[in-house]
């Protein structure tokens, strides 16, 4: 049995903001303390006559993660963000393409909108939230360049 480590599962933003997928450039959230990749259920409940007590049935989940970036000048994903927070996106400029590596090479790809959230100079931070937006499961590779790549589980 091996332990997974924060290295081993990893998120990643497009800085092409490439929708179609042509061309991404995916840069990695690296200089963050926080990783929580939250389900967020939306569930009915259904009383069924033959239970004496209701069933939760999920519907649907609203796949989030709260994040931070360390305002790190030379840092890639850092001037990513900081572009974005200083020109105050709106409605569809807050779809991004997002991608999460797991331990296996597995992913999830998605046009995940982000939600802006705090630039805090005391604690050296700007902080967003991902909200993954239909995700794709798939496979992610990374080359010896650092190029990342994702492969679509139907294709």
């Amino acid at each position: 049995m091996s332990k997974i480590t924060t290295d081993m599962i990893v998120p990643y933003l497009d800085v092409n903001k490439d929708k179609t997928f042509a061309k991404n450039d995916w840069v990695a959230i690296d200089l963050s303390t926080i990783f929580e990749l939250g389900m967020n259920p939306e569930t009915e409940e259904k009383k069924y006559i033959s239970m004496k007590n209701p069933k939760s049935i999920v519907q649907s989940n609203a796949i989030a993660m709260d994040q931070e970036i360390e305002m790190e000048s030379t840092n890639p994903m850092y001037s990513f963000i900081k572009n974005l927070f200083y020109k105050r996106p709106v409605g569809s400029e807050c779809d991004i393409p997002a991608l999460i590596k797991f331990e296996d090479n597995s992913g999830w790809r998605s046009i995940a909108t982000i939600i802006l959230g705090s630039m805090n100079t005391n604690d050296g931070i700007i902080t967003f939230t991902i909200n993954y937006n239909d995700v794709t499961e798939g496979t992610v590779a990374i080359a010896q360049d650092g190029t990342v790549t994702f492969t679509p589980s139907n294709s």
